[in-house]
């Protein structure tokens, strides 16, 4: 009997959500193989999602002349591998300030309350 051990390094597609399982097969075959019953082998590999969330936040005016508008601009990075799902930014402000409109770029609804809220949500939640 011949053994031969054959393998590969992969890596995954980070659009893939946490708690999917991804199945692989392997065939083999020959012309002479007389039990074809264990020419298949199956791996299923459970997919764990690992996002790095980073936040950084800048003023339009420093310093503040109070009675002048003010907007804060607040920047999320999602570093990966995985693609971040169902984040939700929460910006509370400052005491003495009230809202007056919240935009995003990216498809997230935003709410102009005393807390500023930025919802993505991709799960249908």
């Amino acid at each position: 009997m011949q053994r031969v051990v054959a393998g590969g390094r992969y890596r995954g597609r980070p659009a893939l959500p946490d708690g999917t399982t991804i199945t692989n097969s392997t065939t083999i075959n020959a012309a002479s193989d007389t039990n074809a019953a264990n020419d298949t082998a199956t791996e299923d590999t459970d997919i764990i999602a690992v996002t790095d969330l980073r936040v950084s936040k800048a003023s339009s005016i420093k310093p503040f002349q109070p009675g002048r508008p003010l907007t804060y601009t607040i920047s999320v990075l999602d570093a990966g591998p995985s693609d971040a799902t169902d984040v939700v930014l929460s910006d509370p402000l400052p005491t003495g300030f009230s809202a007056v409109s919240a935009a995003t770029d990216s498809g997230a609804t935003c709410s102009s309350n005393v807390d500023h809220t930025c919802h993505k949500c991709d799960n249908n939640c």
